[in-house]
């Protein structure tokens, strides 16, 4: 049970944006109540930003001239993140709100 995420499958854009949604919809209860108001799409990024830099420390490969890459990578991710928890989830909510 070690291996369900890999540096591999963490390598792969698919993956790391299902990390990044992963880790942002299990903590998301308590960063709103830490941090009152803070857009989600922020802690996306972050979480994409820590994500990408990690990533690369441990395969070697993090290179400061490509800081504005990683920036840049890392909001591509967030986006991506974002609009797949609106296409898998959000009918999901709607369809629970109806049937209240």
């Amino acid at each position: 049970m070690d291996n369900l995420i890999t540096l591999d499958y963490l390598s792969t854009f698919g993956g790391m944006v299902a990390v990044v949604v992963l880790i942002t919809e299990f903590t998301k209860d308590l960063i709103d109540k830490v941090f009152k108001g803070l857009p989600t799409k922020y802690v996306a990024f972050i979480y994409s930003l820590i994500l990408i830099i990690g990533y690369q420390i441990m395969s070697g490969t993090f290179d400061i001239s490509k800081l504005l890459l990683t920036f840049i990578n890392a909001i591509l991710i967030t986006m991506t993140a974002q609009g797949g928890y609106e296409w898998v989830f959000k009918p999901i909510e709607e369809k629970s709100h109806k049937s209240k």
